[in-house]
């Protein structure tokens, strides 16, 4: 449940919120579910909230950290251990590592073998030369695609997703701004 922060929620709505692309894409990829807070109500998540101050006080207050490493190997040790074991009034007095393992933890699902792949979105219109820019990238594309326009999402190893699976050629052999062979046009 995030709050409507504009790299997550595009449009806030009670019903049907617009959720960023790639933000949806990444909570697809992982099996989440985004349910944004509703707008200006901040009772909406008190129980998300609640424990950040607990959090500050308890883990963070007083220590330095050399590396991420560090600061994520003590976070596991306090989570597991300090955070855990305590009692917990909105828990019946359970520990919520007791009842992480009792009950949620036979319902995670394991996590992809390969990482999320964060792609750059483009709009992009297929001139009359057959290309289309992306950043300042000339990509060819198949000529019976002249005049459509679309926002496509640019993944980091591959060119510009077109309709129906077709790629763009890829740029890694130009120079940005130069374009292809015109190779992809029909003969005549």
């Amino acid at each position: 449940m995030p709050d409507n922060l504009r790299t997550a929620v595009d449009r806030p709505d009670l019903y049907d919120p617009k959720i960023n692309k790639s933000y949806a894409e990444l909570a697809t990829y992982y099996s989440a579910l985004v349910d944004p807070a509703r707008a200006a109500k901040p009772k909406d998540k008190p129980r998300v909230e609640r424990p950040m101050p607990y959090v500050r006080d308890s883990f963070w207050s007083g220590r330095e950290f050399t590396s991420v490493e560090q600061m994520q190997a003590e976070g596991l040790t306090w989570s597991a251990g300090t955070a855990g074991r305590r009692q917990c009034r909105p828990l019946g007095g359970a520990s919520p590592l007791s009842v992480f393992e009792a009950v949620e933890a036979k319902a995670l699902l394991p996590l992809p073998d390969k990482p999320f792949v964060l792609a750059r979105w483009s709009t992009a219109a297929v001139g009359p030369d057959i290309h289309i820019k992306v950043g300042r990238t000339l990509y060819s594309v198949p000529w019976k695609l002249i005049g459509r326009k679309g926002r496509r999402p640019l993944h980091r190893h591959h060119g510009p997703g077109l309709p129906r699976g077709r790629a763009g050629q890829d740029p890694r052999r130009t120079r940005p701004g130069q374009a292809h062979g015109q190779r992809r046009l029909p003969a005549g």
